[in-house]
């Protein structure tokens, strides 16, 4: 998809009328597009957490402390029961965490929680399942880390 923009420019009290235009290409894997593949119900179908003992943000405090819990996802709000859990952020600037991400062709994500508190992911989607892993470090031969895995509910 493409989008044309143009329009007036203000700087300060001065006017600058001039015909611009810019493009933004909407691709298939673009933050705006996977935060829109994200919307609807999803319930935990899997939770992998090799890391027994340790008190992370996951699972509980997004409402996913159980197989068959579910989430929802509107705008880039997380809600369990009805109730705020998260808000997301997908489209981060940040090179050197990617490279340290645990998960071959997996993404960062940013969760920040009611108190405030920023949780750095990684994450899939792909069709009807979605993975998030905390941290976004974390891979299966590291033995580190939380990952949650979820389906898409039919409504």
């Amino acid at each position: 998809m493409m989008v044309l923009v143009s329009g007036t420019v203000l700087l300060g009290s001065a006017e600058y009328s001039n015909s611009w235009e810019s493009t933004v290409v909407v691709t298939e894997d673009s933050p705006a597009r996977v935060l829109q593949n994200m919307q609807g119900k999803w319930r935990v179908a899997g939770i992998y957490l090799p890391t027994i003992g340790d008190d992370g943000p996951f699972p509980g405090d997004l409402g996913t402390a159980q197989v068959g819990s579910e989430i929802s996802i509107h705008g880039n709000s997380i809600l369990s029961a009805n109730k705020l859990v998260a808000t997301i952020a997908n489209d981060l600037d940040l090179p050197q965490q990617e490279k340290e991400i645990g998960l071959r062709d997996w993404r960062l994500m940013l969760l920040t929680l009611p108190t405030g508190k920023g949780v750095l992911c990684s994450y899939d989607i792909a069709g009807d399942a979605m993975e998030i892993a905390y941290t976004y470090r974390c891979s299966c031969h590291r033995g580190s880390g939380h990952i949650l895995r979820f389906e898409r509910t039919k409504e």
